[in-house]
């Protein structure tokens, strides 16, 4: 075997085994001018990958569970995922929304990166049709809306999709048919994403009940969370024993994204500093600066994104992009108290606090 064809091959089993090398190597979003390029994984992304390699690499279910901020690439990283499990293994997929166009947009990036896919490791399509995609070793792809127990009717998908799950009208009914209809050994995946909807619901449910992910499920073992555990406490012996094959979380904070800013010069960050949370539209600013220290070229894009795009509501944009995995949910659920002071009362001893 020449070195040329040791490295190929190399290169074939580590897209077999991480979807995120596949994603940077062969990967193509389309962009809003229609044309496709390749991108680089992002923070969120990398978050979403490691849980499930830790499941495929035990032969295990993978269970996750994810805030989704605007824009970041949730859908797209596991529209990739799903491409890729169903490429490698003879397994049956669904994709199921909210309602049939979000089910459908999710759908179209699988379809995109199955027409666009240059890796020749595995086979293509060869049913790629509206509601349903075949590979010739018999993987299948569905689409599906969220209709209660008719939602997984006929299936045993070993791939689940549901996007912006906060928003099914009848999800408790539809998620108890979906997770009745995947197995319970071997590796398989169900992925929850969705932007919040208020703090309640079965989302925030099982995302209130889920737990972070262990070392070996966070990128470079390096447990993020830590930095929100007095908002959402995570016990480590959560995920020993059957703990493992609970939900796990995905979270990322908008300010953690390198995007996030705008480049200022010193006098512009000097009068960042100097007009701190001066106006109502963005207050929450010291805030930041003390407990994530945020600067001002973040609180900058921070202004600017509150201004043009969040209606100058502080609200709307904690909704949005998160800049914690709690304060999304009450600030979605327009609370009549004030979402900073309803979080102080979270975080005290015995300071539980009732959402009916």
């Amino acid at each position: 075997m020449t070195a040329e064809e040791t490295e190929r091959l190399a290169l074939e089993l580590a897209i077999r085994e991480n979807p995120d090398v596949w994603f940077e190597s062969f990967a193509k979003i389309r962009t809003v001018t229609g044309e496709s390029e390749r991108v680089a994984s992002n923070i969120l992304q990398e978050r979403i990958v490691a849980p499930y390699k830790a499941a495929e690499r035990e032969n295990r279910p993978c269970r996750e569970i994810g805030l989704k901020p605007r824009k970041k690439g949730y859908s797209t990283m596991v529209a990739g995922m799903c491409h890729t499990q169903l490429s490698n293994y003879s397994h049956e997929g669904v994709i199921v929304g909210n309602k049939l166009e979000t089910s459908e947009t999710v759908y179209r990036m699988v379809q995109h990166f199955a027409e666009t896919d240059e890796f020749p490791g595995w086979p293509r399509p060869d049913e790629n049709l509206t509601t349903m995609m075949r590979w010739p070793h018999g993987s299948l792809l569905n689409l599906r809306t969220a209709q209660g127990k008719g939602t997984a009717r006929g299936m045993t998908p070993h791939f689940v999709h549901g996007t912006e799950v906060a928003h099914w009208e009848r999800a408790k009914e539809a998620l108890l048919a979906l997770m009745n209809a995947v197995p319970d050994h071997g590796f398989n995946a169900v992925f929850l994403e969705s932007t919040p909807n208020g703090a309640q619901g079965e989302f925030y449910e099982i995302w209130k009940n889920a737990r972070w992910p262990t070392k070996d499920e966070c990128p470079n073992g390096e447990l993020y969370w830590r930095k929100w555990d007095k908002l959402a406490p995570d016990p480590e012996e959560r995920a020993k024993g059957a703990g493992k094959l609970d939900f796990v979380r995905v979270f990322a904070a908008w300010y953690e994204f390198a995007e996030a800013r705008v480049a200022l010069d010193e006098e512009g960050r000097e009068e960042i500093r100097r007009t701190l949370d001066a106006e109502e539209w963005h207050r929450g600013e010291q805030a930041l600066i003390d407990d994530y220290q945020v600067d001002e070229e973040q609180l900058a894009w921070r202004r600017m994104t509150i201004k043009t795009k969040c209606g100058r509501s502080p609200d709307k944009f904690d909704q949005e992009y998160p800049k914690d995995p709690e304060s999304c949910f009450l600030a979605a659920g327009s609370p009549v108290f004030d979402i900073d002071g309803l979080k102080g009362l979270e975080c005290m001893p015995g300071g539980a606090i009732s959402r009916t």
